[in-house]
């Protein structure tokens, strides 16, 4: 591969940069320090990435920290910078998650745990809740996480009703903002939302129903557990492989008991979709 790092090909060039990283191998580290010194731009950037992976050390964080001064590598150098747990990418992800769909830049922000990130995020959140703007409700949401998004739990039941009060539509307006919000209510740990979240399970959106009932069975609701299973075991083929992954995101210690006799059904098809729960669950055995 060290070899193919002179091949007159571009692309075999960028291919040995990006396998040898792969392999992680700390004997490939001077071919890409030779290579950063190299002519072609792109192939210093990328080997100077590779040495991120391979060694990590401070002096290649410098280097690449230095790219982010240039607007086309600002984004990748955050990235990457994160990745690392370099707190230094801090102000270079902060643009990023003002962006619902940049998922990198969102997953990187949580990775990186960054005090300042999180004050900004929860921030965000608080405008949000005020102003019933519920566009980047989802990757906040993930992003805080459950315990930080749980001193919000009044609002966002407010908010529940303030946008989506109406059970009669089938296509509701922001349906991933609304499935987000049901997600996190799941995970107050508060026995009152229950009876909030009730009539959601009757809305006439299949996939908002559903995202209920899981909530609703993470707050302790056996009934709305059992509605799930028996849904899991009638859904069909198309539908099967969705209801597992919802069960999937059940504590496993409640999610076990309530699957011991689904996993008994003559139907091998329904043993695999229960059996796929579980291990989603984070049961491996």
């Amino acid at each position: 591969l060290e070899k193919r790092l002179k091949d007159p090909s571009m692309s075999v060039r960028a291919q040995a940069v990006v396998a040898l990283a792969k392999i992680g191998s700390p004997r490939a580290v001077p071919a890409m320090v030779r290579l950063t010194a190299g002519k072609g731009a792109q192939h210093r950037r990328m080997a100077l990435k590779a040495l991120m992976y391979l060694s990590g050390a401070k002096v290649h964080r410098d280097r690449f920290l230095k790219l982010s001064t240039q607007q086309k590598y600002r984004r990748e150098a955050a990235l990457v910078l994160a990745a690392k747990g370099d707190r230094r990418a801090a102000p270079l992800l902060y643009p990023l998650i003002r962006r619902r769909y940049d998922n990198e830049g969102w997953r990187s922000a949580k990775q990186l745990k960054d005090p300042l990130l999180v004050q900004l995020a929860l921030a965000q959140l608080r405008t949000a809740l005020a102003r019933n703007d519920v566009y980047m409700l989802p990757p906040l949401l993930r992003m805080l996480g459950p315990a930080r998004v749980r001193p919000y739990s009044r609002a966002l039941t407010g908010l529940l009703f303030r946008v989506w009060g109406r059970l009669d539509v089938a296509h509701p307006g922001h349906r991933p903002a609304l499935l987000a919000v049901i997600r996190a209510l799941g995970h107050v740990g508060d026995a009152n939302v229950r009876r909030w979240l009730g009539s959601y399970v009757h809305h006439k959106n299949y996939h908002v129903r559903m995202q209920a009932r899981v909530a609703l069975s993470r707050l302790g609701d056996t009934r709305s557990l059992k509605r799930l299973v028996q849904e899991t075991a009638n859904a069909s083929d198309h539908h099967r492989p969705y209801l597992a992954a919802l069960l999937g995101q059940l504590p496993l210690a409640r999610l076990r008991p309530a699957l011991a006799a689904a996993l008994r059904r003559p139907d091998p098809y329904e043993r695999l979709a229960f059996g796929a729960a579980l291990f989603y669950a984070g049961d491996v055995t």
